[in-house]
């Protein structure tokens, strides 16, 4: 049985629109409420929506049956790169690019991934290790930029079946907004 669910989130820069749901039955609405300031932060900023949806603590994630990590230039996440897909950026440099996730689990959920294409962090090799460190950086920096420095937020690299990988593309999640659990998962 899916469960509705209110998420709250610091998107303030997303226009009042009704965006496409997984259901007939669900309905995401997003609308910027005013803010006292202009710098965009998860206590300034509040957007709610409500969505249906089917979170892993509610029924078991399916995984795609064959996660190919052996070509991680032909991802979704190579085309975003390569400007062949939009994105809703949030931090960019020579490096790394962080965007915001189309299926958030809490009301921040950023991806960052290395400019340089690795299919996994087990796939990650020696001369990966300045891509490895400059993609750390780069959610430091996408953290400073959403205002989540005092706060806190959870970073999380999946790595296979069990991992919950879903794209053949080395990837960080940056989850903020919310009081988070441990343990995860």
């Amino acid at each position: 049985m899916m469960k509705k669910r209110v998420i709250v989130s610091s998107f303030s820069f997303l226009p009042t629109r009704l965006l496409p749901s997984p259901s007939p039955s669900s309905l995401i609405l997003c609308r910027p409420i005013p803010s006292i300031s202009s710098y965009p932060t998860a206590s300034t900023f509040t957007t709610v929506f409500q969505q249906t949806r089917k979170f892993s603590t509610d029924t078991q994630k399916t995984h795609p049956p064959t996660l190919d990590l052996s070509n991680p230039s032909g991802t979704v996440f190579a085309k975003i790169i390569k400007g062949e897909l939009p994105c809703k950026k949030v931090y960019e440099d020579e490096h790394a690019l962080a965007f915001h996730d189309l299926s958030p689990v809490a009301p921040v959920h950023v991806l960052i991934i290395p400019k340089t294409p690795i299919a996994s962090i087990a796939k990650a090799e020696e001369k990966d290790k300045e891509a490895l460190g400059n993609l750390m950086y780069a959610a430091n920096k996408t953290a400073e930029a959403l205002g989540l420095q005092n706060d806190g937020y959870r970073l999380v690299i999946n790595h296979g079946k069990h991992g919950q990988q879903t794209v053949g593309y080395l990837h960080v999640h940056l989850i903020a907004g919310k009081q988070l659990k441990w343990p995860p998962g």
